[in-house]
Protein backbone atom coordinates (compact mmCIF):
# COMPACT_ATOMS: atom_id res chain seq x y z
CA UNK A 1 0.00 0.00 0.00
CA UNK A 2 1.49 3.26 -0.90
CA UNK A 3 0.70 6.67 1.18
CA UNK A 4 -0.04 10.06 -0.03
CA UNK A 5 2.12 12.67 1.33
CA UNK A 6 2.22 16.42 0.71
CA UNK A 7 5.29 18.73 2.07
CA UNK A 8 5.70 21.99 2.53
CA UNK A 9 9.15 22.79 2.92
CA UNK A 10 8.65 26.34 4.73
CA UNK A 11 11.67 28.40 6.14
CA UNK A 12 10.26 28.65 9.41
CA UNK A 13 8.20 25.23 9.91
CA UNK A 14 8.10 22.04 7.09
CA UNK A 15 4.71 20.23 7.66
CA UNK A 16 3.60 16.79 5.65
CA UNK A 17 -0.13 16.07 5.17
CA UNK A 18 -1.51 12.97 4.49
CA UNK A 19 -5.47 12.97 3.47
CA UNK A 20 -7.26 9.33 4.74
CA UNK A 21 -11.25 9.16 3.61
CA UNK A 22 -11.71 13.25 4.33
CA UNK A 23 -9.56 13.17 7.03
CA UNK A 24 -5.62 15.59 7.12
CA UNK A 25 -3.15 14.06 9.46
CA UNK A 26 -1.07 16.84 9.52
CA UNK A 27 3.05 16.76 10.96
CA UNK A 28 4.85 19.79 11.57
CA UNK A 29 8.47 20.57 12.78
CA UNK A 30 10.83 23.48 12.52
CA UNK A 31 12.79 24.08 9.66
CA UNK A 32 15.86 24.09 11.49
CA UNK A 33 18.64 21.41 13.31
CA UNK A 34 21.81 21.78 13.97
CA UNK A 35 24.60 19.30 14.18
CA UNK A 36 25.36 17.17 17.11
CA UNK A 37 28.06 14.95 18.14
CA UNK A 38 27.25 13.28 20.97
CA UNK A 39 25.11 9.85 21.33
CA UNK A 40 21.16 10.30 21.69
CA UNK A 41 21.68 9.43 25.41
CA UNK A 42 23.30 12.56 26.21
CA UNK A 43 20.88 14.37 24.57
CA UNK A 44 18.30 12.98 26.14
CA UNK A 45 19.60 13.54 29.72
CA UNK A 46 20.22 17.21 28.51
CA UNK A 47 16.91 17.52 27.66
CA UNK A 48 15.85 16.30 30.85
CA UNK A 49 17.50 18.84 32.61
CA UNK A 50 16.23 21.96 30.22
CA UNK A 51 12.69 20.27 30.08
CA UNK A 52 12.56 20.20 27.12
CA UNK A 53 12.26 16.13 26.28
CA UNK A 54 8.88 16.68 24.20
CA UNK A 55 9.99 19.32 22.46
CA UNK A 56 13.25 17.91 20.68
CA UNK A 57 14.31 15.31 18.51
CA UNK A 58 17.86 13.74 17.73
CA UNK A 59 17.87 11.98 14.23
CA UNK A 60 20.92 9.92 12.41
CA UNK A 61 20.60 9.86 8.67
CA UNK A 62 23.53 8.54 6.72
CA UNK A 63 25.88 8.64 9.87
CA UNK A 64 25.18 12.52 10.23
CA UNK A 65 23.64 13.32 13.85
CA UNK A 66 21.16 16.59 14.13
CA UNK A 67 18.68 18.04 16.75
CA UNK A 68 15.85 19.52 16.05
CA UNK A 69 13.33 21.74 18.03
CA UNK A 70 13.96 24.48 20.39
CA UNK A 71 17.69 23.02 21.57
CA UNK A 72 18.03 23.40 17.45
CA UNK A 73 17.27 27.13 17.68
CA UNK A 74 19.36 28.18 20.58
CA UNK A 75 22.48 26.20 19.10
CA UNK A 76 25.14 28.56 17.72
CA UNK A 77 25.77 26.11 14.88
CA UNK A 78 21.81 25.96 13.70
CA UNK A 79 21.38 25.21 10.07
CA UNK A 80 19.07 27.81 9.12
CA UNK A 81 19.00 27.59 5.35
CA UNK A 82 16.94 30.12 3.16
CA UNK A 83 18.35 29.26 -0.06
CA UNK A 84 17.80 27.30 -2.54
CA UNK A 85 20.05 24.52 -2.01
CA UNK A 86 18.54 24.22 1.21
CA UNK A 87 16.34 21.23 -0.72
CA UNK A 88 18.93 18.84 -1.64
CA UNK A 89 21.00 19.79 2.00
CA UNK A 90 21.68 17.24 4.77
CA UNK A 91 19.58 19.36 6.77
CA UNK A 92 16.89 19.43 4.85
CA UNK A 93 17.10 15.78 4.47
CA UNK A 94 16.95 14.93 8.01
CA UNK A 95 13.82 17.77 8.67
CA UNK A 96 11.95 15.49 6.14
CA UNK A 97 12.60 12.75 8.20
CA UNK A 98 11.36 14.20 10.80
CA UNK A 99 8.07 15.33 9.65
CA UNK A 100 7.41 11.91 7.75
CA UNK A 101 8.04 10.67 11.16
CA UNK A 102 5.22 12.60 12.56
CA UNK A 103 3.18 10.71 10.19
CA UNK A 104 3.45 7.36 11.59
CA UNK A 105 6.51 5.47 9.69
CA UNK A 106 5.50 1.85 8.65
CA UNK A 107 6.23 -0.79 6.42
CA UNK A 108 4.50 1.05 3.55
CA UNK A 109 5.85 2.60 0.43
CA UNK A 110 5.31 6.80 0.98
CA UNK A 111 5.04 8.80 -2.56
CA UNK A 112 5.69 12.53 -1.72
CA UNK A 113 5.10 15.82 -3.71
CA UNK A 114 6.91 18.50 -2.39
CA UNK A 115 6.08 21.96 -2.69
CA UNK A 116 8.70 24.51 -3.70
CA UNK A 117 9.04 28.08 -4.02
CA UNK A 118 7.50 28.99 -7.59
CA UNK A 119 10.99 30.84 -8.78
CA UNK A 120 12.33 27.10 -8.45
CA UNK A 121 9.52 26.24 -11.05
CA UNK A 122 9.52 28.75 -13.51
CA UNK A 123 12.57 27.75 -15.66
CA UNK A 124 11.95 24.37 -17.39
CA UNK A 125 15.68 22.63 -17.18
CA UNK A 126 15.57 24.51 -13.43
CA UNK A 127 12.65 22.42 -12.78
CA UNK A 128 14.13 19.11 -14.05
CA UNK A 129 16.91 19.55 -12.73
CA UNK A 130 15.72 20.72 -9.04
CA UNK A 131 13.15 17.37 -9.72
CA UNK A 132 16.13 14.95 -10.62
CA UNK A 133 18.19 15.90 -7.47
CA UNK A 134 15.11 15.62 -4.95
CA UNK A 135 14.37 12.05 -6.71
CA UNK A 136 18.43 10.91 -6.55
CA UNK A 137 18.06 12.04 -2.53
CA UNK A 138 14.99 10.26 -2.04
CA UNK A 139 13.48 7.42 -3.97
CA UNK A 140 14.55 4.54 -2.25
CA UNK A 141 15.26 3.08 1.18
CA UNK A 142 16.77 5.07 3.83
CA UNK A 143 18.05 4.09 7.35
CA UNK A 144 17.19 6.59 9.84
CA UNK A 145 17.45 6.67 13.99
CA UNK A 146 15.07 9.06 15.70
CA UNK A 147 15.25 9.49 19.46
CA UNK A 148 17.30 5.92 19.16
CA UNK A 149 14.95 4.16 17.46
CA UNK A 150 15.46 2.53 14.25
CA UNK A 151 13.25 2.74 11.41
CA UNK A 152 13.54 1.87 7.40
CA UNK A 153 11.63 5.18 5.34
CA UNK A 154 10.66 3.90 1.90
CA UNK A 155 9.66 6.02 -0.85
CA UNK A 156 8.39 4.95 -3.66
CA UNK A 157 7.78 8.24 -5.87
CA UNK A 158 8.57 12.04 -5.80
CA UNK A 159 7.19 15.02 -7.50
CA UNK A 160 7.08 18.59 -6.59
CA UNK A 161 5.17 21.87 -7.84
CA UNK A 162 5.07 25.28 -7.03
CA UNK A 163 3.30 26.41 -3.37
CA UNK A 164 0.82 29.01 -4.87
CA UNK A 165 -0.61 26.37 -7.73
CA UNK A 166 -0.74 23.49 -4.45
CA UNK A 167 -2.20 25.97 -2.79
CA UNK A 168 -5.35 26.55 -5.51
CA UNK A 169 -5.70 22.73 -5.18
CA UNK A 170 -5.92 22.44 -1.36
CA UNK A 171 -8.52 25.56 -0.88
CA UNK A 172 -10.47 24.75 -4.32
CA UNK A 173 -10.35 21.38 -5.11
CA UNK A 174 -11.97 18.56 -2.78
CA UNK A 175 -9.84 15.50 -1.72
CA UNK A 176 -11.05 13.48 -5.04
CA UNK A 177 -9.73 16.56 -6.71
CA UNK A 178 -12.60 18.11 -7.78
CA UNK A 179 -13.97 21.69 -8.05
CA UNK A 180 -15.72 22.49 -4.89
CA UNK A 181 -16.13 26.28 -5.41
CA UNK A 182 -19.81 27.26 -6.28
CA UNK A 183 -19.58 30.83 -8.19
CA UNK A 184 -16.06 30.56 -9.18
CA UNK A 185 -14.57 28.39 -12.11
CA UNK A 186 -10.75 26.91 -11.88
CA UNK A 187 -10.30 29.43 -15.29
CA UNK A 188 -10.93 32.49 -13.39
CA UNK A 189 -8.36 34.64 -12.38
CA UNK A 190 -7.02 34.02 -8.73
CA UNK A 191 -4.32 35.72 -6.26
CA UNK A 192 -2.40 34.27 -3.91
CA UNK A 193 -1.13 35.37 -0.80
CA UNK A 194 1.19 33.40 0.76
CA UNK A 195 2.66 34.69 3.93
CA UNK A 196 5.42 33.03 5.73
CA UNK A 197 8.28 33.12 7.92
CA UNK A 198 10.75 34.41 5.75
CA UNK A 199 8.91 36.09 2.49
CA UNK A 200 5.28 37.25 1.48
CA UNK A 201 4.44 36.02 -2.14
CA UNK A 202 1.98 37.62 -4.30
CA UNK A 203 0.72 35.26 -7.20
CA UNK A 204 -1.48 35.62 -10.02
CA UNK A 205 -3.15 32.69 -11.28
CA UNK A 206 -4.99 32.41 -14.50
CA UNK A 207 -6.41 29.39 -16.27
CA UNK A 208 -4.11 27.04 -12.88
CA UNK A 209 -1.29 28.60 -14.48
CA UNK A 210 1.02 31.21 -12.80
CA UNK A 211 1.27 34.57 -14.54
CA UNK A 212 4.99 35.32 -13.96
CA UNK A 213 4.50 38.85 -15.05
CA UNK A 214 2.18 39.66 -12.01
CA UNK A 215 4.13 37.51 -9.47
CA UNK A 216 6.11 38.31 -6.74
CA UNK A 217 7.99 37.54 -3.96
CA UNK A 218 9.92 39.59 -1.43
CA UNK A 219 11.96 38.66 1.95
CA UNK A 220 9.06 40.24 4.21
CA UNK A 221 7.84 37.63 5.89
CA UNK A 222 7.55 37.27 9.58
CA UNK A 223 10.52 36.94 10.88
CA UNK A 224 11.06 40.57 10.28
CA UNK A 225 8.45 41.37 13.13
CA UNK A 226 10.60 39.19 15.39
CA UNK A 227 13.71 40.81 14.35
CA UNK A 228 11.92 44.28 15.50
CA UNK A 229 11.14 43.22 18.92
CA UNK A 230 14.52 41.65 19.25
CA UNK A 231 16.17 45.65 18.77
CA UNK A 232 13.29 46.73 20.80
CA UNK A 233 13.92 44.27 23.53
CA UNK A 234 17.61 44.52 23.54
CA UNK A 235 17.69 48.48 23.44
CA UNK A 236 15.50 48.28 26.37
CA UNK A 237 16.82 45.62 28.44
CA UNK A 238 20.20 45.42 27.09
CA UNK A 239 19.14 41.19 26.66
CA UNK A 240 19.10 39.86 22.89
CA UNK A 241 16.17 37.22 21.95
CA UNK A 242 17.09 34.29 19.69
CA UNK A 243 14.97 34.55 16.75
CA UNK A 244 12.42 31.34 17.74
CA UNK A 245 11.86 32.82 20.90
CA UNK A 246 11.16 36.51 19.78
CA UNK A 247 9.01 34.66 16.92
CA UNK A 248 7.14 32.82 19.48
CA UNK A 249 5.89 36.43 21.17
CA UNK A 250 5.17 37.89 17.70
CA UNK A 251 2.74 34.82 17.47
CA UNK A 252 1.09 35.65 20.93
CA UNK A 253 0.56 39.45 19.22
CA UNK A 254 -0.75 38.02 16.62
CA UNK A 255 -3.35 35.79 18.61
CA UNK A 256 -3.69 39.27 20.80
CA UNK A 257 -4.65 41.65 17.73
CA UNK A 258 -7.03 39.50 16.04
CA UNK A 259 -8.70 38.71 19.36
CA UNK A 260 -8.65 42.41 20.68
CA UNK A 261 -9.56 44.29 17.33
CA UNK A 262 -8.35 47.73 17.71
CA UNK A 263 -9.13 48.17 21.31
CA UNK A 264 -6.37 48.50 24.05
CA UNK A 265 -5.18 44.93 24.22
CA UNK A 266 -4.83 44.29 28.28
CA UNK A 267 -2.81 41.10 27.05
CA UNK A 268 0.07 40.04 29.45
CA UNK A 269 2.65 38.37 27.34
CA UNK A 270 5.34 37.30 29.10
CA UNK A 271 9.64 36.48 28.06
CA UNK A 272 12.34 35.30 30.47
CA UNK A 273 14.48 38.25 30.11
CA UNK A 274 17.75 38.46 32.22
CA UNK A 275 16.70 35.62 34.56
CA UNK A 276 13.39 37.23 35.08
CA UNK A 277 9.93 37.10 33.90
CA UNK A 278 9.35 40.51 31.98
CA UNK A 279 5.73 41.51 30.44
CA UNK A 280 6.56 42.55 27.11
CA UNK A 281 3.20 42.65 25.45
CA UNK A 282 3.70 46.23 24.29
CA UNK A 283 6.63 45.96 22.63
CA UNK A 284 5.69 42.84 20.72
CA UNK A 285 2.58 44.67 19.66
CA UNK A 286 4.68 47.52 18.57
CA UNK A 287 7.09 45.42 16.56
CA UNK A 288 3.99 43.72 14.86
CA UNK A 289 2.18 46.59 13.88
CA UNK A 290 5.52 48.74 12.63
CA UNK A 291 6.36 45.45 11.00
CA UNK A 292 2.46 45.03 8.91
CA UNK A 293 2.50 48.21 7.03
CA UNK A 294 5.53 46.60 4.65
CA UNK A 295 4.06 43.69 3.59
CA UNK A 296 0.40 45.66 3.00
CA UNK A 297 2.31 48.11 1.05
CA UNK A 298 3.71 45.31 -1.21
CA UNK A 299 0.82 43.74 -1.26
CA UNK A 300 -1.52 46.31 -2.62
CA UNK A 301 1.36 47.82 -5.15
CA UNK A 302 1.40 44.13 -6.67
CA UNK A 303 -2.75 43.58 -6.74
CA UNK A 304 -4.63 47.18 -5.80
CA UNK A 305 -8.09 46.34 -5.92
CA UNK A 306 -8.70 43.80 -8.64
CA UNK A 307 -12.02 43.11 -7.04
CA UNK A 308 -12.65 40.40 -10.06
CA UNK A 309 -9.84 37.90 -8.60
CA UNK A 310 -10.46 35.72 -6.30
CA UNK A 311 -7.91 36.58 -3.63
CA UNK A 312 -6.71 33.34 -1.24
CA UNK A 313 -4.53 33.59 2.00
CA UNK A 314 -2.14 31.29 2.50
CA UNK A 315 1.07 30.16 5.00
CA UNK A 316 1.98 30.72 8.55
CA UNK A 317 2.02 34.23 8.88
CA UNK A 318 -2.07 34.26 7.39
CA UNK A 319 -3.47 35.31 10.86
CA UNK A 320 -1.36 38.40 10.81
CA UNK A 321 -1.79 40.03 7.77
CA UNK A 322 -5.12 38.36 6.84
CA UNK A 323 -7.45 41.59 8.53
CA UNK A 324 -5.64 44.12 7.81
CA UNK A 325 -5.00 43.39 4.17
CA UNK A 326 -8.75 42.64 3.72
CA UNK A 327 -9.31 46.63 4.97
CA UNK A 328 -6.51 47.86 2.66
CA UNK A 329 -7.56 46.17 -0.84
CA UNK A 330 -11.55 46.57 0.26
CA UNK A 331 -12.21 43.11 -1.04
CA UNK A 332 -12.64 39.47 0.53
CA UNK A 333 -9.86 37.12 0.87
CA UNK A 334 -10.56 33.63 1.82
CA UNK A 335 -8.77 31.96 4.31
CA UNK A 336 -9.36 28.58 5.50
CA UNK A 337 -9.29 27.43 9.25
CA UNK A 338 -5.79 26.02 8.72
CA UNK A 339 -4.01 28.42 6.59
CA UNK A 340 -0.65 27.62 7.46
CA UNK A 341 -1.36 23.66 5.65
CA UNK A 342 -3.49 24.87 2.83
CA UNK A 343 -0.40 24.03 0.66
CA UNK A 344 0.90 20.71 2.08
CA UNK A 345 -2.61 19.63 2.09
CA UNK A 346 -3.16 20.60 -1.83
CA UNK A 347 -0.03 18.60 -2.42
CA UNK A 348 -1.36 15.35 -0.50
CA UNK A 349 -4.32 15.42 -3.00
CA UNK A 350 -2.34 16.13 -5.72
CA UNK A 351 0.20 13.26 -5.04
CA UNK A 352 -2.94 11.13 -4.62
CA UNK A 353 -3.99 12.01 -8.08
CA UNK A 354 -0.86 11.86 -9.91
CA UNK A 355 0.61 8.97 -8.58
CA UNK A 356 -2.34 6.63 -7.83
CA UNK A 357 -3.15 5.91 -11.67
CA UNK A 358 0.56 3.97 -11.69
Amino acid sequence: MTRYIGIDLGKYETTAAEIVDGVANISRVPSVVAPQYTTYEKIRQQSLVEGQENNSKHISVNGLHWISGPMAWKNQNAVIRLDPERFTSDPMRAIIFLALDGMGITSEDFAIYFAVPYNLTTDPIEYETLLKKLQDIYLGQHHVAIDGVHKIVKISQVGMEAQPKLAIFGAMFDDQMKWKMAGRASTDDFIIYDHGFGDLAVVTIRNLKIDDDATEEREVGMSNAAKILIKLLQLQYKNRLNLFDADALIRQAVIAKNLNGSAPQPTVINAQINGATKDVADQAMRALNQYLSTPLGFAHEKTGLQNNACKIMVGGGAHALHGPLQEAIEGEIMMDGEPSTTVARGAAKVAKKKFSRG
